[in-house]
């Protein structure tokens, strides 16, 4: 443990490192404020307490308190769950795929994800501001790895978060999707060839 967090701990009257946590991010947010900015954090910056004009990125969709803590009051949230959102995890068995981080996140999973969470459902949609897919690039060392991850499951993203839930049909989409890979296949894209 750091010297200095622990006295900044005792001079401020924080209780923890999670309140260091929020003190030092309200500071931040202040500067942000100060230059016409909004902080934007991933979802431990609720931990120790959540800036009311924070804006909340999404990520541990183990830790469904941030998404209740969010909603209750008013926070905007950008939504980017670990388990449809990391574009670094397999795209089918891994025993016939690029090594990956782990994980398995087909397109069919990315199309099937809802992008507002029943925390926001019934009025505070609005406070849904999108969707953000991930792709970290730990096992991606080339731009054409970083297509083959990302493709076609960026194509459904795009869908799920453009269209309105009661428009998306994943027959219907893979009809579509057909056309579109075409257009990759003319730009030399390197996506993963969907399972037929």
């Amino acid at each position: 443990r750091s010297a200095a967090a622990q006295e900044v701990i005792r001079r401020e009257g924080l209780a923890d490192e999670r309140e260091l946590q929020s003190w030092f991010i309200r500071r931040i947010e202040r500067h942000l404020n100060a230059a016409g900015r909004r902080l934007i954090g991933w979802d431990e910056i609720v931990e120790g307490g959540l800036s009311p004009t924070a804006t909340l990125m999404f990520w541990r969709d183990w830790n469904a308190e941030a998404l209740e803590l969010a909603a209750s009051q008013g926070n905007d949230v950008v939504m980017t769950p670990n388990s449809v959102m990391y574009f670094d995890h397999y795209q089918a068995d891994p025993a016939g795929e690029p090594v990956a981080i782990g994980g398995l996140t087909t397109v069919e999973d990315v199309y099937a994800f809802d992008p507002v969470p029943e925390p926001f459902r019934g009025g505070g949609e609005d406070r849904i501001l999108g969707a953000q897919a991930n792709l970290w690039t730990e096992y991606v060392p080339t731009p054409q790895k970083a297509e083959y991850m990302a493709y076609p499951r960026a194509v459904a993203l795009a869908e799920v978060v453009w269209s309105a839930e009661d428009q998306r049909d994943w027959t219907s989409f893979q009809a579509r999707l057909s056309p579109i890979l075409e257009r990759l296949d003319l730009r030399s894209v390197n996506y993963r060839r969907p399972d037929r």
